[in-house]
């Protein structure tokens, strides 16, 4: 038995019509927290979402260098919705059940980059002395040796993925 072409209904066309609109939805842009990408400039800034809460915003905003995203054509859905000027998006429910918002911030690249080697400095000078196969303890002593201690008999090596 052959299908028979059937003639399109409205209906069948109005689907069709809405599936066109939904194209390339699917993936990473259906998740909640996601913006158009050309719509973001990450040559010059480092963005990231921060919990709405006054208290977080000011941490990062008056003690660190990120500004809030004052951007109406990001925030075209939201201001419709009633939010505001800048990007906001449902971030979840707190531990007593209340929703709360997440905030769209950046800094600028050069100044993230440079807090992000600093920490990378910290974590270089803590790596150093497990790198020579010295331990200290975090009093300054020193740590176990002896027959107290394993030490691989061809030495300590750690080996990073960069």
């Amino acid at each position: 038995m052959t299908e028979q072409a059937q003639p399109t209904s409205k209906r069948a066309e109005k689907v069709r019509a809405a599936r066109r609109r939904r194209k390339g939805l699917g993936g990473a842009s259906n998740m909640k927290l996601t913006l158009p990408e050309e719509k973001l400039d990450r040559k010059k800034f480092n963005y990231r979402w921060a919990k709405g809460e006054p208290q977080r915003i000011a941490q990062l905003t008056q003690y660190d260098d990120y500004d809030v995203v004052h951007d109406e054509s990001l925030a075209e859905a939201d201001k419709q919705a009633g939010l505001g000027i800048h990007p906001e998006r449902f971030g979840g429910r707190d531990e007593q059940g209340k929703p709360y918002n997440m905030v769209l911030l950046r800094k600028p690249k050069e100044l993230y980059e440079e807090d992000e080697a600093e920490k990378q400095k910290m974590v270089d000078e803590r790596e150093a002395p497990l790198l020579r196969g010295v331990v200290k303890s975090p009093d300054g002593t020193q740590g176990l040796s002896g027959p107290n201690a394993y030490v691989p008999a061809g030495g300590i090596s750690i080996k990073r993925g960069d």
